[in-house]
């Protein structure tokens, strides 16, 4: 054997023996990527388990016998509300149309949400309409989001809007990996007629028909929107009140607070 030969032999048997090693690595990280991925969502678990346990700490009012919730009440609720926001430090924001529109602009601005990270969900009893973001942010939401309304009563709407969500996870329009459902009342009905559960709540009541501060803007806007469709006479500056707030957050802050801070009765 020249020593041409052996050099050439011996430097196929090195690179041998490193391809042999490279494919060993490979494989075992291939191997090993599960492991990995699993440690991954485990830490990724125990963080948001982390924030749902700082944020929970929740306890219901027990409020029969009202058909009011006065002031003072609404806003010991979302002071309430807002702490529980801050503590689970969501990603996103979404208000229930309309009267949760009201309170998810209050708390995001509280707890300085980016604004291109709140929307509104528009909706009607039992039914979504449609989520839409007021952001022309062109980033797909994640994370974690906060679904906000004033009254919990049968869980229809709140349900419809689970199942939208999880849709829009499914197709790609929205990457959340947790979503919380929040309301400042919540009706207490037998197990069998209620088709979802909120995340928290501050009051417990029995009176379906329970009215909030905002009860009458909201009817209002209600009223008038029917009115509008159907080729009747409507009231436009509710109409535009109505817009504004969609439209801009800070009006819905405004609204708010106008309700809130209108009187001192109680």
């Amino acid at each position: 054997m020249t020593m041409f030969t052996y050099m050439f032999t011996s430097q196929a048997v090195i690179l041998s023996l490193l391809a042999f090693y490279i494919m060993l690595i490979s494989y075992g990280i291939y191997k090993s990527f599960p492991i990995v991925k699993n440690v991954l969502n485990v830490i990724s678990y125990n963080k948001y388990y982390i924030r749902e346990k700082h944020a929970r700490n929740r306890y219901l009012v027990k409020i029969d016998g009202q058909q009011n919730l006065n002031i003072v009440q609404a806003r010991d609720a979302i002071s309430d509300l807002v702490d529980y926001a801050r503590r689970l430090d969501p990603d996103w924001i979404f208000g229930v149309h309309l009267a949760g529109r009201l309170l998810s602009s209050y708390v995001a601005n509280r707890i300085q949400l980016p604004k291109h990270r709140l929307g509104y969900i528009r909706s009607g009893r039992g039914k979504v309409d449609s989520i839409s973001l007021i952001s022309n942010s062109n980033d797909t939401p994640s994370g974690v989001a906060l679904v906000i309304d004033d009254i919990f009563r049968t869980g229809q709407t709140l349900a419809a809007v689970k199942s939208q969500i999880n849709i829009d996870n499914y197709h790609g329009k929205t990457a959340f990996s947790r979503t919380r459902f929040c309301t400042l009342v919540r009706v207490v009905r037998q197990p069998q007629e209620m088709e979802f559960e909120s995340d928290w709540s501050h009051f417990e009541t029995e009176n379906i028909e329970l009215s909030l501060p905002w009860s009458d803007f909201v009817s209002a806007v209600r009223n008038n929107l029917e009115s509008r469709a159907d080729g009747e006479t409507y009231d436009g500056d509710i109409i535009r009140s109505y817009n504004d707030i969609l439209e801009n957050s800070e009006m819905a802050v405004n609204k708010l607070e106008n309700i809130l801070y209108q009187s001192e009765e109680v």
